[in-house]
């Protein structure tokens, strides 16, 4: 089974979770950005990512904005579930920008990091794709025809944070090219987690914070069958 949450900046209490606490061998949990346990490297930070990589199940992040992006960029990167990633420890991994994923036999699409003006200057690994990254996502898209069971970001397509009136000043080229990708291509299920909301925009579409979701399970709205026509 897989399962679905927001950012977690490092808070250790959230894999108390009754959900999470239920996760087992074989089970993934995905966070939707701003991880936060790869910071400092900090005696605590170690104990706590040790204390993660032990459990049962694999925790799977990609980056928000709010990340160390030069620590990150350390940890080595493997072949994982026919996509790249990067191995921080044990059962640990960072999904990559613009990589594809074969999940519990579903396609994931994944898309980190974001726009904001607040950290251009500061932080711009966090709101740039690197011509590898591009590269990547063309791939993907190309190579499963624009086709994908979920996709998986940090930010949300222009046209997303327009209709929920949030981030007004913070529209870059990230958050255009997951416009296009929202406009041209197939997809069964979005989700997003910068903007700690655990809100559900459509059918399609999911906020999501601190709640933690089974993506294959009923938790989520299922499509309203259209009405019959009385005659």
């Amino acid at each position: 089974m897989v399962y679905i949450t927001g950012d977690m900046h490092g808070e250790l209490d959230r894999f108390s979770d009754k959900t999470i606490k239920k996760l087992k061998k074989g089970d993934f949990l995905i966070v939707c950005g701003d991880f936060g346990f790869i910071w400092d490297n900090s005696p605590d930070e170690l104990k706590a990512r040790r204390k993660i990589a032990k459990k049962p199940f694999y925790t799977l992040f990609i980056e928000g904005i709010n990340e160390n992006h030069s620590l990150l960029s350390k940890f080595p990167e493997t072949e994982f579930m026919g996509g790249k990633a990067q191995q921080i420890e044990g059962n640990i991994f960072r999904l990559k920008k613009g990589e594809a994923y074969t999940i519990c036999e579903k396609k994931f699409l994944t898309i980190g990091g974001g726009d904001t003006l607040d950290y251009v200057t500061e932080n711009p690994d966090g709101t740039l794709f690197s011509d590898e990254e591009r590269k990547n996502i063309d791939e993907s898209l190309k190579r499963h025809e624009k086709k994908f069971d979920y996709i998986i970001t940090h930010d949300a397509p222009n046209s997303i944070k327009q209709f929920m009136g949030i981030g007004e000043h913070s529209f870059g080229h990230i958050c255009e090219e997951l416009e296009n990708i929202f406009k041209t291509a197939s997809f069964t299920r979005w989700f997003f987690g910068k903007y700690h909301l655990d809100k559900q925009i459509s059918y399609k579409l999911c906020a999501v914070f601190s709640k933690v979701y089974p993506l294959f399970d009923t938790a989520l709205p299922k499509k309203k069958k259209a009405r019959q026509k009385s005659k």
